[in-house]
């Protein structure tokens, strides 16, 4: 093995080459790329607008109430939006497992952490959105995510609300005209 990780791969002379074997610094950008402990990205493709990532989460798959046994039923695919990187929209494809409890016969959804519970977005995402839309127009947000104007406009009465709650405004109890503004009128006092 050579002082490097990668010499003991050839050097690949073409695009297909290159993307056909995975080298090993490529699997931790790959996991890597969301900075999301919790997703482990297993694929990304890119396209001129686009980044989709397809992953899945890293859980243990306990019941939400008891710690019982559990099978998983299936698992579909749930795709969630997050922040733009490089310019580009991103699109999270994860594999989220629905599992069967075995001691009440319910099944559930494993809970996707980090992501909001009103929207298919992540918890950063909304909050850019909001930070955004504070200086920005609705329409050029809604297109550098991917999203419809109505997203975003309801992102931000959101993060207004909470805004709301949060920030407090003090007014003085009385206001009276100040003195050097009535002086510099010409022709009074």
């Amino acid at each position: 093995m050579g002082e490097h990780p990668q010499e003991d791969y050839a050097v690949p002379r073409c695009r297909t080459e290159f993307l056909g074997a995975r080298m090993p610094w490529e699997i931790i950008m790959l996991t890597n790329i969301l900075n999301f402990p919790s997703y482990m990205v297993t694929e990304l493709q890119e396209t001129a607008y686009d980044y989709l990532c397809h992953g899945k989460g890293i859980s243990d798959g306990m019941h939400p109430l008891w710690a019982a046994e559990l099978g998983t039923v299936w698992a579909p695919r749930t795709r969630v939006k997050d922040l733009p990187m490089h310019g580009k929209r991103v699109g999270l494809y994860l594999s989220t497992r629905r599992f069967l409890c075995k001691a009440c016969c319910q099944t559930f959804y494993e809970v996707l952490p980090d992501i909001d519970s009103k929207r298919l977005m992540t918890h950063r995402l909304v909050a850019w959105i909001g930070q955004q839309a504070l200086q920005r127009t609705f329409a050029s947000i809604a297109d550098e995510v991917g999203v419809v104007q109505g997203t975003v406009r309801r992102v931000f009465k959101d993060y207004v609300a909470e805004l709301e709650q949060t920030v407090h405004f003090e007014t003085p109890n009385w206001m009276g005209p100040s003195m050097k503004s009535i002086s510099s009128v010409p022709g009074r006092w």
